[in-house]
């Protein structure tokens, strides 16, 4: 496996071209009319004997009940544990990049980092730059971009960190992969300093990701620095992409024994593409497990929100047992209008449930997070698009932390007074053949 010391600068082609084309308003209405040819219909995947402790778990659920099921259904149905121990706090929008250039240059042994958008600009640099410098000084400094988000990087970050004696490693060149790997896309987001503390969330590393959140430029995003046991299993992560991309076995310093460092309680859900695209992904059995967990209180915020059916039936099915259930989604400022179409195809059967629906007006909301009553929070890459649930790499930590949660309500609040609430579905045929496409190409490529 080539390194990009070794490699060309490749931009997409095939398949993963055609789709970046629909971000354009055009091009949207021709992924809608192949949608139709298509033939799709936005399912997920029906329930199975597997399913059955996710599915169950919020059944008989009545508002105001303490949270059972959850706990049971990320270890039975998703294949993860929740860690005591751990120390979490959030990073949102631009303050995610002060965060991660505080842990680099306090690093000691190891600094890692996969990533899906690393680009050059004024934050691009100054992290290539922190880095490099650690490696001058003898940090083990690894690196993992995905060449479909990474435009640009090769040179001259790519260059530089390489010069500097960082490895640096591509997730599946896009001049090495089949069709139907064009898709498979490295979503993650995580930096990872001498394997005891973590940064995970929505960000990218490029000037979208700078600022507060509330001007047109600067997107509203969320993310954690996270500490303790917990951050092994994003290590994991890590090592994962690392050993796909061609690296080397990491050396076992890279997993220190991690003390407690505080009193939260944290899972890690690692999702990538299932072998069969029929089945589950870990991704959609978490998001199946937070929703049907829900007693009290179900507030959602994703910036690609195109659910499939069965998810949405389960959200529906929260709002009439008496959940307060809340959506926030993109709104006119969104960075793929066709995904947007897609996004209002799924309003209908919600606002007739009485989940309440909120469009954030002021630029791109690119957060993906949960908070599900009182203690329980999600942050992460995943998104409940189809290409997130069958064809990405992605990350999400589920925390359990009331003052957390106390903290999330009061951003989601303060979030919704830059938003416009949905009362009625507009959606036509546009947008139902663009869902429907979505859904088919996650499925079928």
């Amino acid at each position: 496996m080539k390194t990009f010391s070794q490699r060309q600068a490749v931009g997409p082609r095939g398949a993963y071209r055609f789709l970046m084309k629909c971000k354009g308003r055009a091009a949207a209405v021709g992924v809608m009319f192949l949608g139709a040819m298509a033939c799709a219909t936005p399912k997920g995947h029906a329930p199975t004997p597997e399913d059955k402790v996710v599915v169950s778990s919020g059944s008989s659920a009545t508002p105001g009940e303490a949270t059972p099921g959850l706990e049971a259904a990320l270890k039975q149905s998703v294949g993860t544990e929740l860690l005591g121990g751990n120390r979490v706090s959030l990073a949102e929008n631009g303050a995610v990049f002060d965060t991660v250039l505080d842990e680099v240059k306090r690093a000691r042994s190891s600094i890692h980092v996969v990533i899906f958008i690393w680009r050059p600009c004024i934050v691009g640099q100054a992290l290539a730059d922190a880095i490099a410098a650690k490696a001058k000084e003898g940090v083990a400094c690894r690196i993992v971009v995905d060449p479909a988000g990474s435009h640009g990087f090769e040179d001259p970050l790519g260059k530089q960190l390489t010069a500097a004696g960082c490895e640096v490693h591509e997730y599946k060149p896009l001049t090495e992969s089949t069709p139907g790997e064009y898709l498979e896309r490295n979503h993650r987001k995580i930096v990872v300093v001498d394997g005891k503390v973590a940064i995970t969330g929505g960000f990218g590393i490029w000037k979208s990701w700078m600022g507060n959140g509330r001007e047109r430029e600067e997107w509203r995003d969320s993310n954690i620095r996270l500490e303790g046991p917990a951050v092994r299993k994003l290590q994991e992560a890590f090592a994962q992409n690392w050993k796909a991309s061609g690296g080397s076995p990491l050396p076992d310093d890279v997993f220190p024994r991690i003390p407690a460092a505080g009193e939260t309680r944290a899972a890690v859900v690692s999702s990538t593409a299932p072998q069969d695209t029929q089945s589950l992904s870990a991704a959609e059995r978490m998001a199946r497990a937070l929703v049907t967990s829900a007693r009290k209180r179900l507030w959602i915020a994703n910036s690609y929100f195109v659910p499939s059916d069965e998810l949405i039936q389960l959200i529906a099915e929260k709002a009439r047992a008496g959940v307060d259930v809340r959506v926030l989604a993109p709104g006119p400022v969104h960075d793929w209008k066709s995904i947007r179409a897609a996004q209002r195809d799924t309003y209908k059967p919600l606002l007739e449930a009485g989940v309440r629906i909120y469009e954030y007006q002021p630029t791109m909301m690119h957060a993906k997070t949960m908070l599900v009553d009182d203690r329980w929070v999600a942050v992460g890459s995943t998104n409940l698009d189809p290409l997130s649930s069958k064809q990405m790499e992605e990350d999400t930590v589920v925390l359990e932390d009331r003052a957390l949660a106390a903290q999330q309500e009061k951003d989601f609040l303060q979030d919704i007074t830059y938003s416009k609430r949905i009362d009625k579905s507009e959606a036509g045929i546009l947008e139902k053949i663009s869902r429907s496409f979505f859904w088919w190409m996650g499925k079928s490529l």
